[in-house]
This record gives C-alpha cells, structure tokens and sequence, in this order.
C-alpha cells in the first residue's frame, strides 16, 4: 500500500470515525469489516494461499465504513492511505488503523492473481496451487482497485512486466483494460466502457445515495478541472506556491484533472517531467494536454499532403514532437516554405528566425500575391517571467509579421491556432474526460479564459501569473466566471455557485455574495 499523503496546511478536528458516513444502506449490502475464505491468511499488510483456488473462486469480500469522496483527504491524514474506491463519490475504508492490521489488505503487483468482480468480491484470476506449507500470495494490480491515490509511487514488484511506477491513471492504460476486463470495479468498468459494469449491489445503492449538502467545494462541481501550467502551477523559477499541494490533494480525493498547457518544448513526456522536477505530483503523462501534442497530428498531416513546413522553435524540439521529415525544418534557416509552425521562443536565434520569417513572407506575397498559412501551436503573445517580470512569448511573431508585411499591402494575418484559445486543446480535453463539465484555471483571459468560454466551458481566473501583475483589461464578453486569489479556493466552498459572478477589472479579486 501506499503511503500516507502530506496534505495542505489544515487541521481538522475530526476522529476517523467521525470522517465516516451514516449512510443508510439495506443490510447484507456492505460489512463492517473484511471477510476472507477459508484458506486465506492474512501476516502483516499481505494476504496469502495456504491452499489451492481454483480460476474464478471468491477469496474474500472488502468491508468497512463508507467514506465521502470530499473527506478522503481527511482520513488518509488520521488514519493512512488504506481503502477502496467504489464509486466516484464513496469510498470503503477501515474504520481505524487497529483494523487495518487485524484485518489485513492486499498488496500491489503488475502480475496480479486476483481481481474483482463486483464493486468489494475479490476473485482469483488464474488457479492458485497453495498449501499448508507453502503458501502463495494474494496480489492485486492497484490499476484495477480505486484505493486513495497519493499520485504516484515506484513499483519493485519484481513481476516481467512491472511497469516500474504505479498511478491513479493506470486504468487508462489500453494494454490494462483489455488484460483485466472483468475485473475491474464497476464505477471504472463504466468509465472504460460506457454502458458496461457487472450487477452489484452496492453500486446501485450508491448511486442512488445524495451526499448530505451536495457539493461542498467548487472542484466537486465539475467531472475535471484543467489547470493552466504557466502563471498557475509554475514560473521560470519553479511551482508555486501552493500548486503541488493541491495536485496532491485533488489526487487524494480522485478528481480528475489535466494540465492544459501551451508548452510546445518538448514531448508531453518531457514536460511531465519538467513539472516533477519542480515538486509537483503528476500521476502520469495521460494528464497532460499540450500544444505540441494536439498539433502533431494536424503537422503531420500537412507533411504528409507534400507541404514544406517551418517550425519557430529549437531543432531537437520539433524532432522530439514530430520526428525526423525531409520536409520539416528550422524557420532560422528556411530558403522558403508552405506552412509556418509556431512552436516556441527559446533555444535558437529568434531574432535571426524572425526575420528570415518576414523575407520569405515577403518574396511570396510580392511574387504570387499568396503567403504561407500559419498554424500556431503556441499562440501566448506573453508569460510571466523570473522576478516579476514578462516575457514575449512565440505567438508575439503574429503581430510582428502583421508589422513587418503592411507597407507591401499583405491582408490581415491569420493563425490556425491548435493550442489555447484555439479549440482543439480544449476538445481534446472533452474528450479524455469524457464530459462537458469542465472548469478551466487559468491566469490569462487571452488563452485560458476566452479559449474556454468559446467551447462552453467555465473557467477560473487566479490571480497568481499574469494576474498578479495588476491591471488586466478586459471586455465584458471575457469575463471568467469565477476569480480567486488562490487554488486553495477550489477548496474551502468560497466560490461555490450561487455567488454572483462579476466582470474582473484586473485589479480587483472580489467575488461577491448574493
């Protein structure tokens, strides 16, 4: 199992008993506690054989107290990282860490021997030849199981295929769900197959339960939250303050989430591991919806129709994203080109990319009264930069071209924009959550805000990145729908709707009651 969380700076005076829910289920539906099959032994923290199962045989059912999605957190604090999710908005815990060792729990294994078969029923999924003197270990693969995530740990499970890491995100995994179908718990059988999830008992109670109150917090609103990376989670200088601690705790409770980032340096691999290396707990490269990874297939496209493209950005970068193509290659040096990519702004000559950009914009509008199309992966004219200060970003070659090209009478200059506000990053996203009901948080009403209200989607405005600078205008058209001065206000029911939403000048974080 793993270990407990460190969670935001709170207290709270609840008992772990207190944390569980009076829940009013028939009987028969959930036990107080586990119950294991004859033949199964549990020493310490692990479950074991001491006879043989036969493929498909119970070995034992989950029990506990029902615990709410929104105080997860809370008991992983007070008692430790031990449970099992059932459902999005419950989970099964043990009632006190007394209970946890006399009851035992199931151990990790990317070769797992058993599954479930129901939302608590543990089943075997191969025969188990055990006995008296030599026993076999129980072992389940956490993908399948929903426990309290604490992001992300290392696996020595040993196993050939051990993937060496495990995360809440592993369900997601192809390879998984076709090697455990059936054994997964319901909620998630649902979300990898819509429509699908064994018959069980405690499932359907469950979602016919109402949480007391609804929902508490404004993240409980929303199927997904997406998080801006720059001016939110990090700076040039690393995350701040704050951002790694709701991450975790957003993983904790098992909401769903995406870093929904203009970044184009790199992989979606590469930035993943830029934001670890600054602290923050990603579970894994699922999470993460960048620029670069939305257009690669538009780029590749256009590759593929015969188009000489030209990236702005650093040489290892684009190869990283798009591979090596005799067609691809570097605006710092292009003699001419079909299509201009707008990738980045660090790593090479901007300068120098610049202004052989403006010539061969230039030489085809004068020779052919045309001019290369322009497809912007990154499209942030600024960011914030180290220090308080701002930085142009690559999408600042727009307006420059828009400069440089209207004494020759060039047309307005247009992008097809990939990352924010285009919409494709955000469909994109649509579609990894599978919902509509998104929350965009970001600190920029030119990207985050406007990218998000153009696809219907909410969006969170905090006055952390640009938003901390002061002064920010904006139309009433843009106007987020909420605005905080922090991430922890996802958390603590300030922003929960019923407030009156108002136009933000830019200066002031006020959101007020009705």
């Amino acid at each position: 199992m793993s270990t407990a969380t460190q969670l935001p700076e709170e207290s709270s005076s609840h008992s772990a008993t207190s944390l569980c829910a009076q829940a009013q289920l028939a009987d028969g539906i959930l036990s107080p506690a586990p119950k294991w099959a004859p033949g199964v032994r549990h020493t310490g923290h692990g479950l074991f054989a001491v006879r043989s199962f036969r493929k498909g045989e119970i070995i034992g059912q989950f029990g506990g107290r029902l615990v709410a999605a929104e105080a997860i957190d809370d008991y992983v604090r007070e008692v430790g990282n031990f449970g099992l999710q059932v459902h999005p908005n419950w989970y099964v815990c043990p009632g006190s860490a007394e209970e946890i060792s006399q009851h035992g729990t199931i151990r990790h294994s990317c070769a797992p021997n058993v599954g479930l078969s129901d939302a608590l029923t543990l089943v075997t999924m191969r025969d188990i030849v055990a006995s008296q003197e030599t026993h076999v270990e129980f072992l389940i693969d956490y993908a399948m199981t929903g426990l309290p995530a604490t992001s992300f740990f290392s696996c020595v499970c040993g196993a050939p295929a051990c993937r060496g890491e495990v995360t809440g995100d592993d369900w997601r995994i192809k390879e998984l769900q076709l090697a455990y179908r059936g054994y997964f718990p319901p909620f998630k059988a649902r979300l990898i197959e819509p429509g699908t999830g064994t018959a069980c008992a405690l499932t359907a109670a469950l979602d016919n339960l109402p949480r007391a109150g609804g929902p508490r917090t404004l993240a409980a609103c929303y199927d997904a939250l997406l998080f801006d990376a720059m001016g939110v989670l990090i700076n040039e200088s690393g995350a701040l303050p704050g951002a790694a601690h709701v991450l975790a705790r957003l993983n904790t409770l098992g909401q769903p989430y995406y870093i929904v980032t203009n970044i184009s340096s790199g992989s979606d691999h590469t930035i993943l591991n830029r934001l670890r290396d600054a602290g923050l707990p990603i579970p894994s490269v699922d999470r993460i919806v960048s620029a670069g990874g939305v257009v690669r297939q538009r780029i590749r496209k256009e590759l593929k129709d015969g188009r000489i493209v030209a990236y702005l950005g650093c040489a290892s970068i684009a190869h990283e994203i798009f591979g090596e193509h005799s067609h691809l290659c570097c605006a710092e040096t292009a003699e001419t080109f079909d299509t201009l990519l707008v990738l980045d702004d660090e790593g090479f000559d901007f300068k120098q990319a610049a202004d052989r950009i403006l010539s061969v914009f230039q030489r085809k509008l004068v020779e052919t009264r045309e001019m290369p199309s322009l497809i912007s992966a990154n499209a942030d004219v600024i960011y914030p930069g180290k220090k308080r200060s701002l930085v142009f970003g690559p999408g600042i070659i727009l307006p420059m071209l828009a400069a440089g090209l209207a004494p020759f009478g060039a047309p307005r200059i247009s992008a097809e924009v990939m990352g924010k506000p285009g919409s494709a990053i955000f469909e994109e996203c649509i579609s990894r959550a599978k919902s509509h009901r998104l929350l965009m948080v970001g600190d920029q009403i030119e990207t985050d805000v406007k990218g998000a209200k153009a696809v219907g989607l909410d969006s969170l405005l905090v006055s952390t990145g640009l938003g901390s600078y002061g002064g920010l205008h904006q139309d009433i058209d843009s106007s987020p729908d909420y605005v905080a001065n922090n991430l922890y206000q996802i958390f603590d029911g300030s922003l929960l709707p019923g407030l009156r939403r108002q136009p933000f000048n830019g200066s002031d974080q006020r959101v007020v009651m009705r």
